[in-house]
């Protein structure tokens, strides 16, 4: 398995328009793609968002989610699995937040720290 760069880094955040505009106007990120609960913001090729959440998350703590790109998941995760890490549900397909589809699949680290695998493209509709 070879990771080619983190895709995203989401942060958990009690009121997404009050850091949306935190990281618009102190810190001057450009805004690029949001839906009602999240706001994603642009750097180069990298992208930092935003998650509204006034709970834990659903992965079992309040800390970043962390999505690193990989250009096959299905291969990734029989990696994952022949090292013996334990794959956190099932890989699943769902939309990002600029529309395109993505395939990801959720494992933790021997600490338990939640880390997604992500593949983009064309072959991810396919599935």
């Amino acid at each position: 398995m070879k990771i080619t760069r983190i895709e995203s880094v989401y942060l958990h955040v009690s009121d997404l328009d009050r850091a949306a505009r935190f990281y618009e106007e102190v810190l001057g990120l450009q805004r690029g793609d949001s839906t009602e609960s999240a706001v994603g913001f642009r750097l180069g090729d990298d992208r930092l968002g935003i998650l509204h959440s006034d709970t834990q998350s659903e992965t079992g703590g309040a800390g970043p989610l962390v999505f690193l790109h990989v250009a096959n998941v299905e291969g990734a995760v029989q990696e994952l699995r022949e090292a013996g890490v334990a794959i956190v549900g099932s890989v699943s397909v769902m939309d990002d937040l600029d529309g395109s589809l993505i395939r990801v699949a959720t494992f933790q680290d021997p600490d338990g720290n939640t880390l997604h695998l992500v593949e983009r493209g064309e072959g991810v509709a396919d599935s």
